[in-house]
């Protein structure tokens, strides 16, 4: 019987990834809390006073300006990275998983306890 090769070339090995970890600058949490609780804070204030405060020249477009702030305070949470922690790093099992849990035992406990007969239909009590 014949002899198989040998493989000439070295298995492949990544390039190792920095030790350090991504942290976002000091000023971005800061930035990002006064974008949305100004848009928020605009935006009420427009509705509360009836249009004629913050700016009554902008008139509606009063809710640009606001729903502007709240955007830019979203775009910057998505930069926030928290120290300590992998950006995309091995996904762990969250609340919401554990939640769906929950919502699949309450909905089977609750299949078991029907009332009378009739209320769900196509349903009968055990």
């Amino acid at each position: 019987m014949p002899k198989s090769r040998t493989r000439s070339k070295a298995v492949y090995t990544p390039p190792s990834r920095p030790a350090k970890s991504k942290v976002s600058p000091r000023w971005l949490v800061p930035a990002m809390l006064t974008c949305l609780l100004a848009g928020l804070a605009w935006i009420a204030l427009y509705y509360i006073t009836g249009g004629s405060l913050p700016i009554h020249a902008l008139q509606a477009w009063n809710l640009a300006v606001g729903f502007a702030l709240i955007i830019a305070g979203v775009v910057l949470s998505t930069r926030w990275r928290q120290p300590g922690r992998p950006s995309l790093g091995r996904r762990r099992r969250g609340r919401a998983a554990h939640w769906r849990t929950a919502a699949i035992v309450i909905v089977r406990v609750g299949l078991r306890r029907v009332p009378r007969q009739g209320s769900y239909p196509g349903l009968r009590p055990r």
